[in-house]
């Protein structure tokens, strides 16, 4: 049945005051932030799509399609199209995950889009509303609706905002931000991830596999309240150069990242990817950073576990973007504890496939060797067998599906599962021949820190936050996220 949709300029609030908003009235919620800038955020739970299995992709694809295609607008004739609405979501990491009694994932499932009864979209400076009305009302009565819904969203959104600014309002970073993280029940520790690290080098070893992902979990229990606004708040003065993102079922628990990956991009044809793998750590001495990264352009480990991932966007891209070209040499790509070596990818859907959209090419790329491994098939057969770990939507895909197949997902890395008293931390590392056990468990306990730290609250200071520059070192471009 046909639904109705209407627009309006946004109140001079922050996209994240939609979110508390959602928060307080306990409805399914969704945030993402471009790496290019602009913001979306929904609120409540206006059409769910959900859909298992290795299909998944297809059948959301479709009926996403179908779903916007149907939607009438009663507005203005003229508005541009980039404010039409569009579903949120994402999916699973494995193939073949779906939710089992037990998993902490609660209310997600392998692959999950909604529509959100009011989404707040942000975008050069422009922004707007935009609702969405029950099915089955008339245009006149659906305009009613709509202009009454968006008048009511905007007055809360200004009482949101005031609150905010005097830190009043619950899960304040002023009274109420976490002060500290007490341990829960572990879900690995030092030692068995180490002993996780050597299994897959002996597969290596074998020649079973060339490399693999293995990924870890901390349990924490915070020491204050919780809210996922104020999270990324932190994540994005930590990080502003990331993708940040939040994605709350009704009912379930947050789940919340920022991460430096793209997975997959599609507007107006044009396409974009990320090839990101190789890491080394910080320092905060700069001549000792600097070394850190030049080590890891020298790094024959590392430049061949960041080719694989390069190596398999191309052939995996080139069909469907036949014009798909990747930067002449990686870049470094530095975040608060961590650094990267980054290849980015563009190129042009061909006239075929003009009409195939994000998730089309999600599925093509999904997983890739940075968050899984190679060959894809044996490593995913590997974690199943050894990883003992519920990934859920960890390493999966998150983002937006917007009309004629536009849209974006990031990789959903460097990310926590909040729910109510425990917060659950994920980080992996990559493994390849020539890994060292010890050096593998410090890199994940570094990525783990930074969303530790930014959990309880605890600001490094000023010398992460300079990001989104890019200069030029020895003839490398070195991006400073």
């Amino acid at each position: 049945m046909t639904r109705s949709w209407l627009a309006t300029r946004a109140p001079a609030v922050e996209p994240l005051d939609l979110l508390r908003l959602a928060g307080e009235r306990g409805e399914g919620r969704f945030y993402y932030v471009s790496r290019d800038g602009w913001e979306v955020c929904g609120l409540g739970e206006a059409a769910v799509l959900a859909a298992d299995g290795p299909g998944r992709y297809r059948r959301l694809a479709a009926e996403a399609e179908a779903a916007v295609a149907s939607l009438r607008f009663v507005g203005d004739p003229d508005m541009d199209h980039r404010w039409l609405p569009q579903f949120v979501g994402g999916f699973a990491f494995a193939p073949d995950w779906s939710w089992q009694a037990g998993s902490p994932w609660v209310g997600f499932r392998g692959g999950r889009l909604v529509l959100p009864q009011v989404t707040f979209v942000r975008r050069n400076g422009d922004a707007r509303l935009v609702a969405v009305s029950p099915v089955g009302l008339g245009p006149d009565d659906a305009r009613a609706y709509l202009t009454a819904r968006l008048d009511d969203v905007s007055a809360e959104l200004e009482r949101v905002r005031a609150a905010r600014l005097a830190g009043a309002r619950p899960g304040a970073p002023s009274s109420s931000r976490p002060q500290g993280l007490a341990p829960a029940a572990a879900v690995d520790d030092a030692a068995e991830y180490e002993q996780r690290v050597s299994l897959a080098l002996d597969a290596i070893d074998a020649g079973a596999l060339h490399k693999v992902i293995v990924a870890r979990s901390e349990r924490w229990r915070p020491t204050g309240t919780l809210e996922a606004a104020d999270l990324l708040e932190s994540l994005a003065l930590r990080y502003p150069g990331c993708f940040r993102f939040c994605v709350q079922p009704q009912g379930g628990p947050a789940f919340v990242g920022a991460s430096p990956e793209r997975l997959i991009k599609v507007e107006d044809r044009i396409v974009h990817a990320d090839a990101l793998a190789g890491t080394a750590l910080r320092d905060d001495d700069a001549a000792a950073d600097a070394a850190l990264g030049d080590g890891l352009f020298a790094s024959p480990k590392e430049r061949r576990e960041h080719q694989a991932v390069v190596g398999y966007l191309h052939d995996r891209l080139e069909g469907m973007v036949p014009q798909i070209e990747a930067a002449a040499a990686p870049q470094l790509l530095k975040l608060a504890h961590v650094q990267h070596l980054h290849t980015p990818f563009r190129g042009r859907l061909s006239d075929d496939d003009a009409g195939k959209g994000v998730l089309e090419l999600a599925s093509r790329v999904h997983p890739t060797p940075a968050v899984a491994g190679v060959p894809t098939a044996a490593a995913l057969a590997w974690l199943q067998e050894h990883e003992d770990l519920d990934r859920g939507w960890y390493a999966g895909g998150v983002g937006t599906v917007a009309p004629r197949g536009e849209g974006e997902f990031c990789v959903a890395i460097r990310s926590a599962l909040l729910a109510p008293g425990e917060v659950r931390l994920y980080a992996g590392a990559g493994i390849v021949e020539g890994s060292e056990p010890a050096q593998e468990r410090a890199e994940t306990e570094q990525k783990l820190r930074g969303l530790s730290e930014a959990l309880a609250g605890q600001d490094r200071g000023e010398d992460r936050r300079d990001v989104g520059r890019v200069a030029i070192e020895g003839g490398e471009a070195r991006a400073h996220v």
